[in-house]
């Protein structure tokens, strides 16, 4: 696609984009739905580019702006969406980078990384203005490389960052910032976390449960009220 154009998706369809087929390019394309949908963009298959792609949801969208599987990229694109899941990673080897991501949700999240590993999110920004977590890893999440990002939540009781029994991560470089608790490690094993600023109201960095083996370096935790680092056995 060479031109700029504004896509509306219909009223019943899925997503303004539904890609079934392997190595497509969606460049330099805005969604912005006046219609209720699931996704903004939605690919199941892998090897897909997309570039240049912002999404609008005006509260219509329901379950993610982008959704990627496998081996695919999202490149200098930004997704606004209010409740749902701004970006799920659903699969292996996807990058995001030089990217925004924006929701407002008390229970869906900025990034959603649910069982995807070895993705790499480098060079992005990341914002969950309600009453949620921001980035979230979930239930075998593993291998994963955040660097060079901020993730931020305005909520007074979630996490701009929870890695949720998921190991083999490497966080880096990055600015993890919440109103209330920054980063958030739960029976999460063998992660990496080197030279991160993470600053909470109250702790800005904890890590509960069996999270074992993990690795803590040349970083900055700053609380206002509690503690900058807690471990709970």
């Amino acid at each position: 696609v060479s031109s700029a154009p504004v896509v509306n998706p219909p009223s019943l369809s899925t997503a303004a984009f539904q890609v079934m087929n392997t190595s497509v390019t969606i460049q330099n394309i805005t969604v912005i739905t006046t219609n209720t949908v699931s996704y903004g963009v939605y690919a199941s298959s892998s090897y897909e580019t997309k570039s240049s792609v912002n999404v609008d949801s005006g509260g219509k969208i329901g379950t993610a702006g982008i959704s990627l599987s496998s081996l695919s990229s999202i490149a200098n694109s930004s997704v606004t969406v209010q409740a749902a899941d701004a970006i799920d990673l659903n699969g292996q080897s996807n990058t995001i980078s030089y990217s925004s991501a924006a929701n407002n949700s008390s229970s869906l999240y900025a990034v959603y990384l649910n069982s995807a590993s070895s993705n790499s999110i480098t060079q992005s920004y990341f914002l969950n203005s309600g009453s949620g977590d921001t980035v979230y890893l979930n239930s075998s999440a593993n291998y994963n490389a955040i660097s060079l990002s901020t993730a931020i939540s305005q909520s007074s009781g979630r996490f701009a960052l929870y890695v949720n029994s998921s190991s083999g991560n490497v966080i880096s470089q990055s600015y993890i910032r919440s109103t209330a608790y920054g980063g958030y490690l739960f029976n999460a094993s063998s992660n990496t976390l080197t030279r991160n600023h993470f600053s909470a109201t109250r702790f800005a960095l904890a890590l509960e449960g069996a999270s074992d083996y993990n690795t803590i370096t040349l970083s900055t935790m700053t609380s206002s009220i509690e503690t900058g680092m807690t471990l709970w056995g």
